[in-house]
């Protein structure tokens, strides 16, 4: 595969896929012209989110919790008077 349309995007995703993972690039046609190239990335063993970064999402959570915390009524009581307000 070395040349794709944008309505087989969805269509032949996975041959996209393998021809990617392959190492292949695949250039993008979009009404008769060429608009750009699809590459791979240089390394496909990493995960997108590695461990190393669990640290520093632990540490937004943390800040996060400190936030108050309503109950599902009070949630329903702001709603209600948020939609009065707005909408009368």
């Amino acid at each position: 595969m070395e040349t794709i349309s944008t309505s087989q995007l969805r269509t032949k995703s996975s041959d996209l896929i393998k021809t990617l993972t392959n190492g292949g690039h695949v250039s993008l046609i979009h009404r008769s012209r060429k608009v750009g190239v699809i590459v791979p990335t240089a390394d496909l063993s990493s995960p997108i989110h590695p461990l190393a970064n669990v640290a520093e999402l632990k540490k937004i959570i943390g800040n996060h919790s400190k936030l108050r915390l309503l109950s599902q009524n009070q949630r329903e009581k702001n709603y209600a008077k948020h939609l009065l307000s707005k909408y009368g």
